[in-house]
C-alpha cells in the first residue's frame, strides 16, 4: 500500500486537526521567543553595555539552544514517544517563559 493510499484510508479527523493545531501553536511559541529577542537585542545592547559582537552571541546562544534541544528532546522522543515528548517540552518551555517574563531584573 502507498503512503497516499494509507493517508486516504486513514482520512482527516478531529484528532489530526488536534495535533496540527498543538503542533502549530507550539512552532507559534517558538517563533515568537526568536522574534522577541531579536526585538529586545538593541535594548539589550544599550542597557547592559554590550559591543555588538557580544549582542550577536547572545543571540547566536538561543539558536544552540534549539539546535541541542532539537537533538536532546528528539532521543527522548524515540525512547518515550512523541507525545510525552512534546507535552514535556512543552510544559517546560512555558514554566521557564513564564518564570522570564515575571522576572524583574538579572
Amino acid at each position: 500500500m502507498s503512503l497516499e493510499d494509507a493517508l486516504s484510508h486513514v482520512g482527516t479527523g478531529p484528532f489530526q486537526w488536534m495535533v496540527l493545531v498543538v503542533c502549530g501553536l507550539a512552532n507559534a511559541a517558538d517563533a515568537v521567543e526568536i522574534l522577541s529577542v531579536g526585538l529586545l537585542g538593541t535594548a539589550a545592547e544599550t542597557e547592559l553595555n554590550l559591543t555588538p559582537h557580544r549582542t550577536g552571541a547572545l543571540n547566536a546562544c538561543i539558536f544552540v539552544g534549539m539546535f541541542l534541544g532539537g537533538l536532546l528532546w528528539g532521543l527522548i522522543g524515540d525512547v518515550v514517544g512523541r507525545k510525552r515528548s512534546l507535552v514535556a517540552a512543552l510544559a517546560i518551555n512555558a514554566i521557564f517563559g513564564g518564570l522570564s517574563a515575571a522576572a524583574t531584573s538579572l
